[in-house]
Parts: C-alpha cells; sequence; structure tokens
C-alpha cells in the first residue's frame, strides 16, 4: 500500500480542490466589481469635467456682465458729476 492514496486523503484533495474553485470564483467576481466600480468612477469624473467647463464658461460669461456693469456705473458717475458740477456752475451765476 506504499503509493495508494486513501479514501479520505482523496476527500481532502477533492475538498481542497473545491475551495480553491470557490476562492477563485471570489477573486474572478471581486475583479468584476473593481472593474464596473472603476468604470462608474471614468464616468463620474467625465461628467465632473462637462460640469467644469460649464462653470468655466459661465464664470466668463459673468465677468463679461460685471464689466459692463462696471462701464455702466463709471459712465452714471461721470453723468452725474457732470450734473453737479453744472448745478454748482449755475447756482454760483444765480449768486
Amino acid at each position: 500500500m506504499g503509493g495508494e492514496t486513501t479514501p479520505s486523503a482523496v476527500a481532502i484533495e477533492a475538498s481542497e480542490l473545491a475551495s480553491s474553485r470557490s476562492d477563485a470564483v471570489q477573486v474572478t467576481q471581486v475583479a468584476a466589481d473593481l472593474n464596473s466600480d472603476t468604470a462608474e468612477l471614468g464616468s463620474c469624473s467625465a461628467e465632473l469635467g462637462s460640469d467644469t467647463a460649464e462653470l468655466g464658461s459661465d464664470s466668463t460669461q459673468l465677468g463679461i456682465e460685471n464689466a459692463r456693469l462696471d462701464s455702466n456705473c463709471t459712465v452714471l458717475a461721470r453723468q452725474d458729476c457732470e450734473k453737479s458740477q453744472a448745478t454748482f456752475r449755475t447756482t454760483e451765476v444765480l449768486n
């Protein structure tokens, strides 16, 4: 009986093989989940990039509108100053 395997040894080997297969299935599932999560992360990253570009565009537009408003305020301030000067001159002439 030197080289023969016993039913007990065969059962142990079969059990170890089944356990190894189960481990392999779990590793494969974890890898699939990881690939799915990576794809989702890539999609989220692309969406974030798009949102960032849109925010940049909106920020540029806001800067343009702010410059226009500043220009309008400058014009109004100049007109107000000119009116005040004209009123002052008129008051001086009348006095």
